[in-house]
């Protein structure tokens, strides 16, 4: 019997999953992403299967002055923001772009979710300590539960992605395994 509960009232969100940080051209390429992009195939092909919501998140560099923009030394290009060229995309996915950190600041997430009477949310993406954690704090405060893949997640720097881990289960969110997932056991 598998233990994943309502699997139809569950949805998985992969974050900025882009080139701008899994394509060893850019300036942010993210070390381990290779690795952590096959996970993360594996997870996006069980949620298919499962006919389950699947939204994917892409950053959108802001056209005017915005925080962002002054916090980072260089934003992704229209190149850059497209999803890495390895990323399995399933047919029905769908898209939401972003120009925040959290995936429910200024976007249309929280209705998608909504609509799909979603209770339950699996995080997979990049960067664990930015947009992964913000939009997993947000999920929080919008009242769903969340189930963080922790190897399915990545930073540019490993003690980053360890530090959010644990601040994330500490205050938000289930944290899990691509193993667990696969397997059901939740």
């Amino acid at each position: 019997m598998a233990l994943f509960y309502f699997m139809d009232k569950n949805a998985l969100l992969v974050i900025d999953v882009q080139r701008y940080f899994f394509s060893p051209a850019s300036g942010a390429y993210i070390n381990n992403s290779e690795s952590v992009l096959k996970r993360i195939n594996k997870v996006v092909r069980f949620f298919s299967e499962k006919n389950c919501l699947i939204v994917m998140t892409k950053f959108i560099s802001p056209e005017k002055e915005s925080m962002m923009k002054n916090k980072w030394k260089r934003m992704p290009s229209p190149y850059e923001s497209e999803f890495a060229d390895e990323l399995f995309i399933p047919r029905n996915t769908v898209v939401v772009e972003k120009k925040s950190y959290s995936s429910f600041k200024n976007t249309n997430l929280l209705e998608i979710l909504e609509k799909n009477k979603i209770k339950r949310i699996f995080f997979a993406g990049a960067m664990t300590h930015l947009c992964v954690e913000s939009t997993v704090r947000d999920s929080f405060e919008n009242g769903y539960l969340s189930s963080v893949i922790r190897d399915c997640c990545t930073s540019s720097r490993p003690e980053m992605h360890r530090f959010s881990i644990k601040i994330m289960k500490h205050g938000f969110s289930k944290i899990t395994s691509s193993g667990e997932v696969l397997n059901e056991n939740l």
